[in-house]
């Protein structure tokens, strides 16, 4: 239902998981070793099943979402768009967008920072609308001075509130190529 094509799914190994009713989405780490399997309830999430829960547990703070299979583009790229979820690049992947990662939430680790530093790449960040500019500068600030941050800032309301900024393609496209700022 999210646009998602069975290809895609299959070249980031997204599988489904009986036992659990969770659709299982494998992390990688920088070199390409499992380390971690998050699910994804197939259902409405419920007092006994969350909507997101790890199947197989991992440090996600240690980890980006995507560098793995997107590692080639990325080195190919002026920039590394960074996101919050797994379906938020799958779903730039779609919109032919290969040089993405995702930080597993709206919070950046130190490690994160680092893993992104090391890309030599400027990270644009395109995080959900409610994510304010201010706790994206306290994000930037976390980069060492030689690194110039971006950030996709819905300075038009384009978006509705909580929406993600990769929810619809040409929403997407415009925010891309026209609302993001130099925020370091």
């Amino acid at each position: 239902d999210e646009g998602i094509s069975l290809i895609t799914q299959a070249e980031f190994g997204i599988a489904y998981d009986p036992h659990t009713n969770y659709i299982a989405i494998p992390i990688y780490d920088a070199i390409g070793s499992l380390v971690g399997v998050k699910g994804r309830y197939f259902g409405e999430p419920d007092d006994y099943h969350s909507k997101y829960m790890y199947i197989e547990n991992c440090n996600k703070s240690k980890v980006l979402y995507g560098y793995w299979q997107n590692k080639d583009c990325i080195k190919h790229s002026k920039y590394v768009i960074v996101v919050e979820s797994e379906k938020s690049v799958l779903k730039l992947a779609e919109y032919g967008f290969r040089n993405v990662v995702a930080t597993g939430g709206k919070t950046i680790s130190r490690h994160q920072v680092e893993l992104i530093s090391r890309t030599g790449k400027s990270p644009v960040f395109a995080f959900d609308k409610d994510v304010q500019e201010d706790e994206l500068k306290q994000i930037a600030n976390m980069f060492a001075d030689c690194i110039e941050v971006y950030a996709v800032i819905d300075t038009d309301n384009l978006l509705n509130e909580k929406e993600s900024p990769m929810d619809r393609e040409q929403v997407w496209i415009t925010l891309y190529n026209d609302f993001v700022y130099k925020i370091k």
